[in-house]
């Protein structure tokens, strides 16, 4: 039997698991412009004289996917 199957009536592709059928959803990946200037200037500064707040900043858009640096 076939696990993933196209359905019609929403334009999904789904997948079987035991009775229930179930969407294949992905979240596309986030795409951001460079860093500017100041952006630059901002990040070498962090990673110079507070070495710790950017090695955390970094941990948090790893684990989030979200860029920390972008929102200072």
């Amino acid at each position: 039997m076939q696990n993933h199957i196209y359905n019609e009536q929403n334009g999904l592709h789904d997948t079987l698991h035991g009775d229930d059928c179930l969407p294949d959803l992905v979240l596309p990946q986030k795409e951001y412009p460079p860093l500017g200037k100041y952006g630059r200037m901002g990040k070498a500064y962090l990673m110079e004289h507070q070495k710790g707040l950017y090695c955390r900043m970094q941990q948090r858009r790893c684990a989030s996917g979200v860029t920390a640096l972008r929102r200072l």
